[in-house]
This record gives C-alpha cells, structure tokens and sequence, in this order.
C-alpha cells in the first residue's frame, strides 16, 4: 500500500512538472526541446535539406546546446561555441562558408524560439563569424583545363561530363540529373530542370532550390558536336536515362589522378562552375546576364567574383587609352 501511495505520488509531481514546462516554455525549455519542436515545423521542406540541416545540426550544434536551456544561453554563450571552431593558435578549423552556415543553422533554431513567444530575442544575432565575404575559389584558366582534359581521355563519358561542366556552369548535382532528353539540339539548349542529391547513400533526383535554378543553357557548338558524338557512342538507349549514369564519387576520382598526373593547382569540381563564370567575366558579359545563364542572382556574381570585375575593369581602362590616342 505504501508503495503504491509512493507512486502516485511520483506521478502527480512527474504530471504538475510536465504541466509547469507546457505553461512556462521560456523558463525550462532545453535547446533540446526547442529544435525537436523546430524540426517538426520544418518537415515540408525537401528531404535533401532536411538531411543536411540534420547532419550539421546533430555534428555540431546539439553537442553544445543541448541541455542547455534557451533562456540561458546569451551572445557570450554563442561565442563561446565559436571558440571550439578555432586551434590553439586562433586559426579557424573550417572554412568561412562553413562557419557562417553553422551559425545560421543556430540562429534560425533561435528566430523560432522568439516567433513563437518563448525568447524576446534572438542572442545568435549579436555576433557573427566568417568572413561576410569567403575567400575566392581557385579557378583553372582555359589553359589549364586543356592540360586537364588531355590527361583524362582515356575515360570517354568522364571527359564528356567535364566538358559540360566547364563550359555550361552546371552544378555537379545538376549536371548527374541531366537525361539524354534533356538535350534539345534542334534549339540548340540543355534544360536545366532537376538535381540529383545522395541522401544517406542513396541517390535522388530532385526539383532544383528555387526557380531562378530552373533555366536553359545555351550550348556552344563545339560542346553540341561533342555531345552528338557521345551520344553516337550510346546507340540504343533511351531519351528518359541520365546523361552521366554515374555518381559523384567518379567525378572526385577523375578530377584528383587529373589533378596529379598534370600537377595543376588543386580544385573541387564545383570550381569548375566558377572557372565558368570566371570565363564569361573576363569576355566581357554583363553579372545579369551570366546570373541568367548559370542560375544565379546577379547580387552574387558580383559580390563572389570581383577579382574578375577588377580585370574587366583594368581591361575597359586600357580601351579607353587607347581610343584617347587616336583621337589626339
């Protein structure tokens, strides 16, 4: 009997502390607590998403956060979650990008907590970390990526797929979703319309991030005819299968023997996409107009990609003396 008294008695307070907690979020909730509630709001986002956001959030944020109550957690403390992403000698341990992803992911977690009343305000918006502006990617010139190309033409439908990459600006993901259909040489375009993400090591093929993403890239004739001649390598397959059937680890693999068969400079395969711009920059295209072609809001072009602007600029001066001195 007297255990029984115990426990429901147990019970009654576990029930009147899960109450309290339900009327008073602000001063018990856990970060714990808060994202699961977070991420329950945000499921209809795309399943790529998610899973990243997840990844990142569980690697790096809940370890630090996560008993932590909201109400508790101050600018000092977000600084002081910066401070483990730093050595001893106060070099970041990722890149700028990173580091400011991190802290974004934090402080949407955060931005919920005060639209749904249980913070006045978000502490993650007093400070900051990594550079507003990342450092620059490398870039291979025209030149170099020739060396590249010569180096890797013993594998066919890589080398076709790095062409493509270099000389439309596609993202890897866009460029692996591309289905032979999506070539339309009679217009002479590449529908861009779809992306392949690896979701746990599965791959999917998804609907692009925005709208702007969604476009048609003009195709330069030389590229046409390349892929007219792979595609004449292929007899008898349909216009629904993928252009490259192949995933993103043999990209990785071709570019790094690439890389050290010709010992150029290292680089990802998503700077190919930036030599692209780099490219259109210096002939002299316009930040709308390239933003139009690779998907990009303008803002970002010039923003990323000054260097390049400052040639042009040079390039633009130099014109400029010269037409003062025939007309002296």
């Amino acid at each position: 009997m007297r255990e029984a008294k115990g426990y429901l008695e147990t019970l009654r307070r576990e029930h009147a502390e899960a109450m309290f907690k339900a009327d008073n979020p602000t001063l018990t909730m856990t970060f714990d607590e808060l994202y699961e509630r977070y991420r329950v709001s945000r499921l209809g986002d795309k399943p790529s998403t998610v899973y990243r956001r997840e990844q990142i959030i569980q690697a790096r944020v809940l370890p630090f956060f996560g008993d932590m109550e909201i109400k508790d957690i101050s600018p000092d403390t977000v600084v002081q979650w910066h401070s483990y992403f730093y050595d001893d000698e106060g070099k970041a341990i990722f890149s700028d990008t990173y580091l400011r992803s991190l802290h974004a992911h934090l402080s949407a977690i955060l931005n919920y907590a005060v639209y749904c009343g249980w913070l006045p305000a978000n502490p993650a918006k007093k400070c900051s970390i990594g550079e507003k502006h990342a450092t620059e990617r490398p870039v291979w010139t025209p030149q170099e990526y020739k060396r590249f190309r010569e180096a890797i033409t013993d594998d066919p439908m890589v080398y076709y797929a790095f062409e493509t990459l270099y000389f439309t600006g596609l993202r890897k993901g866009e460029l692996l979703a591309l289905n032979i259909d999506d070539i339309d040489f009679k217009t002479h375009m590449l529908k861009v319309t779809k992306s392949l993400v690896v979701i746990r090591g599965k791959e999917y093929v998804t609907s692009p991030k925005t709208k702007k993403n969604v476009r048609n890239v003009r195709l330069n004739s030389e590229l046409e005819e390349e892929l007219k001649e792979y595609l004449a390598s292929r007899p008898g397959y349909l216009g629904t299968e993928r252009l490259f059937p192949f995933g993103k680890d043999r990209l990785r693999n071709i570019l790094a023997k690439g890389i050290e068969k010709t010992g150029l400079s290292p680089i990802t395969i998503h700077c190919f996409r930036h030599s692209h711009i780099t490219n259109l920059i210096a002939a002299g295209y316009s930040p709308v107009d390239i933003a139009n072609r690779v998907g990009h809001e303008s803002i970002y072009i010039t923003l990323h990609y000054s260097h390049a602007f400052k040639n042009v600029e040079n390039s633009i001066a130099e014109s400029l003396d010269q037409i003062m001195e025939e007309i002296e």
